[in-house]
């Protein structure tokens, strides 16, 4: 035994099973075996800690909905085991129909261990479409909120590999570099070619073309970006989401009279893609990705989105990204929408104290100083 690694001694373990209908049976389940010393120092207990990681997997599915359009993971709630219901015994029913039909509950084991002053992280299991698999890292002790995001990630990356490949891409946005993007959606894509599995259904695999084809646009690479949209377009009949998304890129290259068109092919294959739009764009600000809610909110409007709430959440995007005078234009537009309520009247006002505030402020900052004459210098 290598007693290197336990050193610091305790690792956590946490086994996962889904409730979805589409992609696994069964239940999902995390339990935590132990707290390594510096979690259990911060007052974590192993329900806290199982607690937070399902917390951040919510986020994620609420950030990553604009991008997957994946069915897996939006059927069933990640619960811990002592929490999830047993009315008459449903686990146990559960479990017996998938030892039935030789169903093995997929199971991920996810390792934390202390090291001096790092923590180490593996995530081990069954990968939906590579098999076995082991994912490894390391953060600094004091990253913790980051160690949950991570364990998420991995976990949403094993059970539902392309809303995995989504949060790649919003992660990505932050940094503005997406090569991880494009290298985990390109080894999904090879992998559902050479030996697919269950994940590797028509609409994932749009899903996984749209995705490459945005990380490719976001990095500038416009032709592999339109080479991806147009398959995702194209694939299996075309789709109102990639449309619109080929109107998005091309409004970007300043070609506006293409983008409209895009825009109502959209809404030709669907009605209410602007709707999804929206909603892209709340989830997004919702986990604090407001530059890329921005982007959603901007397309939906062009896919006829004007509703009062739609620009007031328009407008608290611009201005949590410090863009106060355009959220206050959504603003108004929304007071403008809504005739018969007073409802965003207070936030208006609010909005523009803020800009005469902050005005008055630039005022006293650019004022030239006051001159003084030389010494000795002659009077006129």
């Amino acid at each position: 035994m290598d007693f290197s690694l336990i050193a610091y001694g305790v690792s956590v373990y946490a086994g996962i099973l889904a409730l979805s209908t589409y992609a696994y049976f069964g239940l999902w389940e995390i339990e935590a075996d132990a707290m390594p010393p510096y979690l259990a120092d911060q007052g974590y207990t192993t329900k806290i800690f199982v607690n937070h990681v399902i917390d951040r997997i919510e986020t994620i599915r609420l950030e990553t909905a604009s991008q997957s359009q994946a069915e897996v993971v939006t059927s069933g709630k990640v619960t811990p085991a002592e929490e999830v219901a047993s009315y008459f015994g449903v686990n146990e029913l559960i479990r017996a129909g998938q030892a039935s039909f030789g169903l093995a509950p997929p199971r991920i084991e996810l390792e934390v261990i202390q090291r001096d002053k790092t923590a180490h992280w593996r995530v081990r299991g069954t990968h939906a479409l590579f098999g076995p698999t082991v994912e490894t890292g390391k953060l600094d002790l004091e990253s913790t909120e980051q160690l949950f995001e991570s364990l998420a990630h991995h976990t949403i990356s094993f059970l539902s590999p392309f809303e995995g490949a989504a949060y790649d891409l919003v992660a990505d946005s932050r940094l503005g570099d997406y090569s991880q993007t494009i290298a985990t959606t390109s080894a999904l894509l090879r992998g559902c070619a050479d030996e697919p599995t269950f994940v590797c259904t028509p609409s994932n695999i749009r899903v996984g073309h749209t995705i490459r084809g945005l990380a490719n646009l976001n990095s500038g690479d416009i032709r592999a970006a339109f080479e991806d949209l147009q398959k995702a377009n194209e694939l299996y009949g075309k789709d109102a989401v990639a449309t619109a998304f080929l109107g998005d890129g091309l409004r970007r290259l300043g070609e506006d009279e293409g983008a409209r068109k895009r825009y109502d092919e959209a809404l030709a294959l669907d009605s209410e893609v602007g709707k999804q739009f929206a909603e892209f764009a709340d989830g997004l600000a919702a986990a604090g990705n407001y530059p890329l809610a921005v982007e959603r909110y901007e397309t939906a409007s062009m896919l006829d989105m004007e509703t009062p709430e739609f620009m007031a959440s328009w407008g608290d995007a611009l201005i949590a990204t410090g863009d106060n005078r355009a959220g206050l234009a959504k603003y108004l537009q929304a007071e403008n929408l809504d005739t018969e309520t007073d409802l965003f009247s207070e936030k208006i006002d609010s909005i523009k104290e803020t800009l005469g505030e902050l005005e008055k402020s630039n005022t006293n900052e650019v004022a030239p100083p006051a001159t003084t004459k030389p010494a000795g210098a002659a009077s006129e």
